[in-house]
């Protein structure tokens, strides 16, 4: 792909994408949200320590 490029010659149609995106793929067939809040250290450790048990 990368002489064709060089020689200016492009599969496909333009806008189009070529090769898949690259990333990771996705963890669930539904969209994702991001939970980020702050807890004193001895909370967070005693959730550890729950989820560890259960």
């Amino acid at each position: 792909m990368a002489e064709e490029a060089e020689r200016g010659e492009y599969p496909g149609t333009p806008g189009a994408w070529v090769v898949r995106p690259q990333g990771r793929p996705a963890l669930a067939d539904e969209g994702l949200v991001t939970i980020a809040f702050k807890v004193p250290r001895s909370q967070r450790d005693a959730f550890d320590r729950a989820l560890a048990v259960g």
